[in-house]
Protein backbone atom coordinates (compact mmCIF):
# COMPACT_ATOMS: atom_id res chain seq x y z
CA UNK A 1 0.00 0.00 0.00
CA UNK A 2 1.24 3.11 -0.77
CA UNK A 3 1.21 6.04 0.74
CA UNK A 4 -1.12 7.99 -0.83
CA UNK A 5 -3.48 5.19 -0.45
CA UNK A 6 -2.63 5.06 3.38
CA UNK A 7 -3.35 9.05 3.56
CA UNK A 8 -6.56 8.36 2.43
CA UNK A 9 -8.02 5.37 4.55
CA UNK A 10 -6.80 7.25 7.17
CA UNK A 11 -8.69 10.60 6.24
CA UNK A 12 -11.93 8.23 5.62
CA UNK A 13 -11.63 6.41 8.57
CA UNK A 14 -11.12 9.87 10.69
CA UNK A 15 -13.70 12.19 9.13
CA UNK A 16 -16.44 9.73 10.15
CA UNK A 17 -15.36 7.96 13.41
CA UNK A 18 -14.09 11.97 14.62
CA UNK A 19 -17.72 13.16 13.75
CA UNK A 20 -19.57 10.36 15.53
CA UNK A 21 -17.02 10.48 18.66
CA UNK A 22 -17.89 14.66 18.69
CA UNK A 23 -21.52 14.08 18.34
CA UNK A 24 -21.51 11.01 21.38
CA UNK A 25 -19.05 13.51 23.61
CA UNK A 26 -21.81 16.44 22.96
CA UNK A 27 -24.46 13.66 23.91
CA UNK A 28 -22.91 13.18 27.46
CA UNK A 29 -22.32 16.68 27.80
CA UNK A 30 -25.65 17.63 26.64
CA UNK A 31 -27.58 15.22 28.94
CA UNK A 32 -25.90 15.94 32.45
CA UNK A 33 -26.73 19.97 31.91
CA UNK A 34 -30.25 19.07 30.70
CA UNK A 35 -30.83 16.54 33.45
CA UNK A 36 -29.66 19.40 35.95
CA UNK A 37 -31.89 22.00 34.26
CA UNK A 38 -34.81 19.61 34.07
CA UNK A 39 -34.58 18.96 37.59
CA UNK A 40 -35.15 21.96 39.10
CA UNK A 41 -38.68 21.97 39.96
CA UNK A 42 -40.61 24.92 41.03
CA UNK A 43 -42.78 23.57 44.13
CA UNK A 44 -45.83 25.44 45.55
CA UNK A 45 -45.11 26.36 49.28
CA UNK A 46 -46.83 29.02 51.87
CA UNK A 47 -45.16 30.78 54.36
CA UNK A 48 -46.25 32.07 57.58
CA UNK A 49 -45.39 35.65 58.04
CA UNK A 50 -46.73 38.70 59.88
CA UNK A 51 -49.56 36.63 60.91
CA UNK A 52 -51.21 35.35 57.15
CA UNK A 53 -50.06 32.65 54.99
CA UNK A 54 -48.29 33.93 51.75
CA UNK A 55 -48.33 31.40 48.54
CA UNK A 56 -44.98 30.91 47.43
CA UNK A 57 -42.98 28.37 45.51
CA UNK A 58 -39.76 26.80 45.99
CA UNK A 59 -36.96 25.19 43.61
CA UNK A 60 -36.41 21.66 44.54
CA UNK A 61 -34.19 19.45 42.48
CA UNK A 62 -35.65 15.85 41.66
CA UNK A 63 -33.08 13.32 41.62
CA UNK A 64 -34.70 10.81 40.11
CA UNK A 65 -35.09 12.96 36.76
CA UNK A 66 -31.44 13.64 36.62
CA UNK A 67 -30.73 10.74 37.02
CA UNK A 68 -33.35 9.56 34.06
CA UNK A 69 -31.93 11.95 31.79
CA UNK A 70 -28.15 11.35 32.95
CA UNK A 71 -28.61 7.46 32.09
CA UNK A 72 -30.63 8.46 28.58
CA UNK A 73 -27.56 10.32 27.79
CA UNK A 74 -24.90 7.64 28.66
CA UNK A 75 -26.84 4.99 26.81
CA UNK A 76 -27.02 7.36 23.63
CA UNK A 77 -23.43 7.92 23.40
CA UNK A 78 -22.44 4.60 24.36
CA UNK A 79 -24.25 3.67 21.30
CA UNK A 80 -22.65 6.49 19.18
CA UNK A 81 -19.55 5.46 20.45
CA UNK A 82 -20.20 1.46 19.54
CA UNK A 83 -21.42 2.49 15.85
CA UNK A 84 -17.79 5.00 15.38
CA UNK A 85 -15.70 1.87 16.16
CA UNK A 86 -18.44 -0.22 13.83
CA UNK A 87 -17.80 2.06 10.99
CA UNK A 88 -13.95 2.20 11.54
CA UNK A 89 -13.05 -1.19 11.83
CA UNK A 90 -15.85 -1.98 8.31
CA UNK A 91 -13.28 0.89 6.64
CA UNK A 92 -10.26 -0.91 8.05
CA UNK A 93 -11.43 -4.40 6.73
CA UNK A 94 -12.75 -2.92 2.99
CA UNK A 95 -9.38 -1.49 2.63
CA UNK A 96 -7.28 -4.43 3.41
CA UNK A 97 -9.68 -6.34 1.33
CA UNK A 98 -9.08 -4.37 -1.81
CA UNK A 99 -4.96 -4.43 -0.73
CA UNK A 100 -5.60 -7.82 -1.21
CA UNK A 101 -7.48 -8.64 -4.16
CA UNK A 102 -4.80 -6.62 -6.00
CA UNK A 103 -2.03 -8.27 -4.55
CA UNK A 104 -3.74 -11.31 -6.14
CA UNK A 105 -5.03 -9.96 -9.48
CA UNK A 106 -1.18 -9.15 -9.87
CA UNK A 107 0.66 -12.36 -8.88
CA UNK A 108 -2.02 -14.38 -10.71
CA UNK A 109 -1.98 -12.69 -14.24
CA UNK A 110 -5.20 -10.43 -13.85
CA UNK A 111 -7.24 -13.29 -12.98
CA UNK A 112 -9.10 -13.98 -9.72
Amino acid sequence: MDQEEKTKEKNSINGLTRFLMILAVLTFISSFIVGIVLAIKEVPDSVYEYGYFRKTTKHEFDFVTAVMYWCAGLFLGTLMLAVAEIVEQLIRQTTLLKNWLKRNKLMHGGSV
